[in-house]
């Protein structure tokens, strides 16, 4: 089943993208801001703890498009963070 997240982040911690079912498997993550900031995507799983993805120090106006393909299993999680509020976020998944 196709699963959508979508919102903006706040700017003080971040938005979790939590598998609570068997697997959830993440395609597609889209972030926007229209001012300079600096994007994080962390992972965590029981096993290895939070590993981090990547950050990127974007411009006024730069996209993230990312197509990499997150197989969660139960209780693990993606964690996207902004450096400043109104970040808008879109990911879709698909759980089993």
């Amino acid at each position: 089943m196709n699963v959508i997240f979508q919102g903006t982040l706040s700017g003080c911690g971040g938005q979790r993208i939590i598998c609570t079912t068997n697997s959830l498997t993440i395609e597609d993550i889209s972030i926007n801001n229209s001012p300079a900031y600096t994007f994080t995507l962390n992972r965590f799983t029981s096993g290895q703890g939070t590993v981090l993805i990547y950050t990127f120090d974007l411009n006024a106006g730069d996209n993230v498009r990312d197509n990499e393909t997150y197989i969660l299993n139960t209780g693990d999680y993606l964690e996207l963070t902004s450096s400043i509020p109104g970040t808008t976020f879109y990911v879709s998944a698909n759980q089993i």
